[in-house]
Order: structure tokens, then sequence, then C-alpha cells
């Protein structure tokens, strides 16, 4: 992580979504910064997924694309000056595959290495794991793991990561209530430490502070309608349990 002296952002203005011929979301305007925490609600299909990759920088921002942003910006700040997202954010995709005949402990040297980390090595790397409870499948080929124990693997990823915003999509996905109860302790240490979080999900996640904002993504509202309630929606201070 970062200087706790720094100031982190990732702010969109005016956007619209699409998926094909399909509009997610209109004109949304939406900020995560330090300490904050949002959790996007939504069913299949109404652009959850689309949201958090649009916020990691994943998404193209230009009319035309088969998935992308039709109109508004997206931007990364640092105490106030625009930088790349990958400077600042972790992206947890819903599906985070690892490559089956390396073990735990291999698959996430590999992404380091792919990440261009040089300064973490297995130390760093038996830590994550321990922090999500799998140190003893350190050398187990992750093909071996259950889809519960990959979840687990790929969390360790945003602690190795260490960047100040971290953006999840449906990270419970599979796991059973230790590992519900690992992503809480998390997520509860991320923004203890001044990060920021959003999450996607179906349902609501456990023992969250009362920081929590709550941004729900529905097909019942007309697009003309949508961007007035998610900024309502957006701003507004829920306890969730």
């Amino acid at each position: 992580m970062p200087s706790s002296q720094d100031r982190f952002s990732v702010i969109l203005r005016g956007v619209s979504v699409s998926r094909g011929s399909r509009l997610l979301f209109s004109r949304l305007d939406l900020s995560l910064s330090d300490g904050e925490f949002i959790w996007v609600k939504g069913d299949n299909g109404m652009g959850k997924s689309s949201l958090l990759r649009l916020c990691a920088g994943l998404l193209a921002q230009n009319e035309g694309a088969n998935e992308g942003a039709n109109e508004g910006t997206v931007e990364w700040y640092k105490n106030g000056q625009p930088i790349p997202a990958a400077q600042i954010i972790s992206y947890q995709a819903h599906r985070d595959p690892l490559k089956p005949t390396l073990s735990a402990k291999e698959n996430l040297d590999f992404w380091l290495k792919m990440r261009g980390f040089d300064g973490q090595g297995e130390a760093d790397i038996l830590a994550a794991l321990s922090a999500v409870n799998m140190a003893a499948y350190a050398d187990s080929r992750a093909g071996t793991l259950s889809a519960g124990q990959s979840r687990r693997v790929a969390l360790a990823k945003l602690i190795l990561d260490n960047k100040p915003i971290w953006l999840m999509d449906e990270p419970s996905a599979a796991m059973d209530a230790h590992g519900k109860a690992i992503i809480t302790e998390l997520i509860q240490s991320q923004l203890a430490r001044g990060g920021a979080v959003m999450l996607a999900s179906h349902s609501a996640p456990h023992a969250l502070s009362n920081q929590a904002r709550l941004l729900t993504l529905n097909n019942a509202v007309e697009p003309a309608n949508l961007a007035g309630q998610l900024a309502e929606q957006a701003t507004r201070q829920t306890g969730l349990s």
C-alpha cells in the first residue's frame, strides 16, 4: 500500500455503457476514494461486471465497441493528478483462472512476474496464501483445488498487488462460510488502512462497516431515469449486515 498520506480515486462522469445494442446503464456519475466501500448489487446481466471492468480501465471508452462506454469519462487520480488505472487498481475478476499444472505458489509467482513485480519472493507469496488460509496448499497443483480454494488463491493476488483500490467481482462465489469470513476480514483491513473497495455481488457481504454505499443496477428502471436513481443510491450511507 502506498503512503497513507497519498489520496487516490476513480471518478466516472456521465458514463453510459452498452453491451451490443443493449444499454446497461446511462449517464452515471460515481466516485470511489480512499477509505470508501461501494457494494454494487443487481441481477445477472445488469452491468455489474461491466462497471467494475470500466473502473479498472479494461473496458473500451468509445462508441461502437461491442461492450464499452458510449459517452462520459473515467479517470484515475493520485493526489489530484491523473494517472494510469494500473497504478492504483487491483481487479479480481468473477473468473480468475489458474494454470492447472502449476501449484498455487507457482501460479502467484508467474502472475507477479507477468505484472512486472521483482521485489516480492517466496516469503511474500507464502504470507499472502497464509492470509487466505491456503498455506497448506501452496505446493498443490491448481487443477486439484476446489472452486472455493481457487478463489482464495485469487484473493491472495490482491494482497500481493498491494494497491489502494480493490475491485472485486463476486469474490464469495463458491466460498464456504470460512471463505466468506476471510473476504470480510480482508475488506475490513483494506478499509482500515485507508484503501477503497468496490464489490459486485448478488447478496449483501458479511459484517461490513456503516461506511458502505449501495448502488443497485436494475433493468426495471427506464434508462432516462436510471442516472438519477444511481446517483441517489450511490450517495446513501447504508449499514449492511
